[in-house]
């Protein structure tokens, strides 16, 4: 309630609530979410003064109570000495290392977390725990915590949905892969894009091709039709030197007439001979016969 309230005033100078300024490492969002609790609520401001201001707008408004943290004004001790455990096994590494603030904020991460090791199980963290000379807090990756003091909290959790940065990462994750499956998506109709113009293209040059085949084909059927004509003229030319080569062979081989003189002769005993008319009575009988 009083978050919510608070952040819908957008007053000047509250910068955000702490669990939507942190970044975690992949793995480490249940550890991180355990250690700080409620502090996951804090509210992160520029100075105190604008802490102050929103005190008392909660107050009129008696919307709750909420913890700030002021950058500018916030006093931060160094980061804990970690050698004496950092090369026991199952030592993760100091969480505020780890651990990321956007908008730069780190030293509220270093005071949030300045003295929290990530450990991966509660037997490390445990074997840890007992070397321990630096007032450390140990966190197990399922949650599990050891305070500097030895006290240790853990269990499971009765609503997992609680988890604010688990909740985060799987949103994060599902994002990133509807990212990729768009991109795998927009890439499929690239593709699919480009194979419809290289299909459209390769339509288009076997259209060309049907045509100049079809022009082809009709030119072919021409030439045929050419070639036949010249063949049946060739055909009839030598059909017809055959004929006269045979008609001067059948000529040269038939037997020789008689001579021409010949001829003559017997185309003169052939006319009927002219009575010689030497006389008067000779004509008169002549006329009688």
């Amino acid at each position: 309630g009083g978050v919510r309230f608070l952040m819908d005033r957008k007053l000047p100078g509250i910068i955000g609530v702490l669990g939507d300024l942190i970044k975690v490492p992949q793995g480490w969002e249940l550890a991180i979410e355990t250690v700080l609790g409620a502090k996951m609520q804090d509210i992160v401001c520029e100075r105190d003064s604008d802490a102050k201001r929103a005190i008392d707008l909660l107050k009129r408004n008696q919307a709750g109570r909420l913890t700030f943290l002021p950058v500018n004004d916030l006093r931060v001790q160094r980061p804990a000495d970690t050698s004496s455990v950092e090369n026991m096994r199952g030592f993760l590494g100091l969480a505020s290392d780890k651990v990321r603030c956007r908008g730069g904020y780190q030293n509220i991460i270093d005071y949030m977390l300045g003295r929290v090791v990530i450990c991966d199980d509660l037997d490390h963290a445990m074997a840890m725990s007992r070397r321990n000379d630096s007032g450390l807090r140990f966190v197990t990756l399922d949650g599990e915590i050891i305070n500097a003091a030895g006290a240790m909290t853990g269990g499971s959790f009765k609503n997992n949905t609680a988890n604010i940065l688990t909740r985060r990462a799987e949103k994060e994750s599902l994002r990133k892969q509807i990212s990729q499956n768009a991109a795998g998506i927009k890439k499929a109709e690239d593709d699919l894009a480009d194979a419809d113009e290289s299909m459209t293209a390769l339509m288009s040059e076997r259209d060309a091709l049907a045509a100049e085949l079809s022009e082809r084909q009709t030119d072919t059927a021409l030439q045929k039709r050419e070639l036949d004509s010249l063949r049946q003229q060739l055909s009839d030319g030598r059909a017809r030197t055959l004929q006269g080569a045979e008609r001067s062979r059948s000529l040269r081989s038939s037997p020789p007439g008689p001579p021409e003189r010949g001829i003559r002769a017997s185309r003169s005993s052939s006319r009927p001979k002219k009575r010689k008319m030497t006389s008067g009575r000779s004509w008169t009988a002549w006329l009688r016969c």
